[in-house]
């Protein structure tokens, strides 16, 4: 027999074959099956009712005196409570819950993996009977990346601001680079992902959240999982179909000649609309490369990336912009580097957004077609260049039509506007020159006649 020393304790959920001796004679022995501090049965040699007590650090049978010795005899069986199922689901954070199915969960005690699975095609997972205990789950997943552009920047932006708390998975969701805060810097991170100019973030690419739970010993345990695309915080990704329909359309007004010297392009919106944040992902006609990008919308931060012939422009802002129909949006400088071909289009992540980082249902962008040539075809200069005093442009048209001229300075001002209708041929404009301060002005010359062209030119007044 193997002695229980004093302080010595039965195991609760075990099953116990005690002999018991009483000055060295033995009484019987009895099954102790009952958890907790006193075990009783009936002697098995005596058919004597024996009853063991522990009273904190000695076992005793009240009635034989502390003499009594007990001894385990044999350990019968585990008695444990019986295992339950462990199962649950793992579903994106968007509106509809979509379900991540091929998404590995994995089920740890502390940090001991125990079991892992992997989602079926309505994200089920089941890990089968667990024991009793407290467990956490992790989760991971190959599927593409993606769903977060410049709406997502200006609602992490408002966040920092107070103005629109994130809550839950989407504000940890929000901290992509990883500090534990969240501020105009991972906007920042944000909107240079979407445009290309950085292909990770620090926190990764997907983010599991399940909170850790007590399994109990009567009911099977359903937890559910939330996923999110780290940086999309409002949810607007749908991971089972990761290429959705663009939410802007280019509508095509007329025909810019593109050649090797290049020429600027504008693109103007169609409805009139609040605008707090831009997101365009354009692919470029064939045989067109973009240079130069520049915001025609106040203030906010912009930014631009052209990568494998598609430009991904994010511009977001505090501060909303009322845009009126037909309102300049951007302006490209385009350059003609092969046989220029085809359309604008927009791509899947294409959206405007309101003030409140809320986007608008579809909406358009009026932009021109562009086509090869226009070098020799359409002459505009100004001379002297530059110039003290009064300067003059020079117009040559190959048809008649009407000639539009808008003339900016460094900061963008307007100094000079005037539209006209003109005959074929030669033609000069006075510019007001003498009025206007030392420096770099942008002039901008439209022709719409024939066919729609545009030149740039620069014009230095020295004083």
């Amino acid at each position: 027999y193997v002695t229980a020393q004093p302080g010595v304790l039965i195991q609760p959920g075990k099953k116990y074959l005690f002999a018991v001796q009483y000055n060295g004679v033995n009484l019987g022995v009895f099954l102790a099956t009952d958890p907790g501090v006193n075990y009783t049965g009936t002697s098995r040699n005596t058919g004597r009712w024996i009853s063991a007590v522990n009273d904190g650090s000695n076992w005793f049978s009240p009635g034989f005196g502390p003499q009594t010795v007990f001894a385990i005899s044999a350990v019968i069986g585990n008695a444990a409570p019986p295992a339950t199922p462990i199962f649950g689901m793992v579903r994106y954070d968007n509106a509809v819950n979509t379900p991540m199915s091929n998404t590995e969960v994995k089920l740890y005690q502390q940090q001991t993996l125990l079991l892992q699975t992997v989602t079926d095609a309505a994200g089920m997972f089941d890990f089968g009977p667990v024991p009793p205990g407290s467990y956490t789950l992790r989760a991971s997943t190959n599927k593409a990346w993606g769903g977060v552009n410049a709406t997502d920047a200006l609602a992490i932006a408002r966040h920092f601001t107070g103005a629109a708390p994130l809550v839950g998975i989407r504000l940890d969701g929000a901290d992509v680079n990883a500090t534990a805060t969240v501020n105009a810097t991972d906007a920042l991170q944000v909107a240079r992902r979407f445009t290309n100019q950085i292909n990770s973030f620090e926190l990764g690419d997907w983010l599991f959240k399940a909170d850790g739970f007590s399994h109990t010993t009567t009911q099977p345990s359903t937890v559910q999982v939330r996923a999110l695309a780290v940086g999309d915080v409002n949810g607007s990704y749908n991971p089972a179909n990761n290429r959705r329909l663009p939410l802007v359309a280019i509508e095509e007004s007329g025909v810019v000649r593109v050649g090797s010297e290049g020429t600027w392009i504008t693109a103007h919106l169609v409805q009139t609309m609040e605008l707090g944040a831009v997101s365009l992902e354009l692919q470029l006609p064939h045989g067109v490369a973009v240079e130069q990008v520049k915001s025609r919308l106040a203030g906010g931060d912009f930014t631009w990336h052209v990568k494998a012939g598609v430009l991904y422009l994010s511009w977001y802002s505090l501060n909303p912009v009322d845009a009126r129909e037909n309102a300049p949006v951007v302006d490209l400088f385009v350059r003609q580097t092969n046989a220029v071909g085809g359309s604008w289009s927009a791509g899947g992540e294409s959206e405007l957004a309101n003030g409140w980082a809320e986007v608008h249902g579809p909406a358009q962008l009026r932009m021109p077609r562009l086509v090869a040539g226009g070098n020799g075809l359409f002459a505009a200069s100004a001379y002297p260049n530059p110039t003290r005093d009064a300067s003059t442009l020079s117009l040559n048209l190959p048809s008649a039509g009407k000639v539009s001229i808008r003339i900016t300075d460094a900061l963008g001002r307007v100094v000079f506007e005037n539209a006209q209708e003109h005959t074929v041929g030669s033609h000069q404009l006075q510019l007001p020159t003498e009025r206007w301060a030392a420096g770099t002005y942008q002039i901008s010359v439209l022709f719409d006649g024939d066919i729609t062209e545009v030149q740039q030119l620069r014009l230095q007044v020295v004083r």
